[in-house]
């Protein structure tokens, strides 16, 4: 690969990640149908775009070598953002996964 062509590749890059930033947060609050998340304009978030809503369970210990096996990961739901302030974002819910639904202290990840 070129030099020059690796060089456009990286801006390219660049564009992508500024445009579409993987960021993760929480819900902050759940007056549904929208909920509140705590990512904004200085995360790079705009209108319209998407994230997932989990809930992760506490970790799983292994009692014999006290080895943290890791958690179960429940995705909860499809957001969307509608109004996007400097600090916070509300999102609509645009599906739900599970029963529950998506509620306060759930993370969330851009999709």
């Amino acid at each position: 690969m070129t030099a020059g062509f690796r060089g456009i590749l990286d801006r390219l890059a660049l564009k992508f990640k500024d445009h579409i930033p993987l960021c993760e947060g929480n819900v902050t609050e759940a007056p549904m149908p929208q909920v509140v998340i705590d990512l904004g304009n200085d995360r790079s978030i705009h209108q319209g775009m998407r994230f997932l809503a989990y809930r992760e369970e506490d970790s799983l210990i292994d009692e014999k070598t006290g080895m943290n096996l890791g958690s179960d990961t429940e995705v909860c739901g499809l957001l969307s953002a509608r109004e996007v302030d400097q600090t916070f974002s509300r999102v609509d819910i645009v599906e739900k996964f599970t029963q529950r639904g998506v509620h306060t202290g759930d993370k969330v990840i851009s999709k």
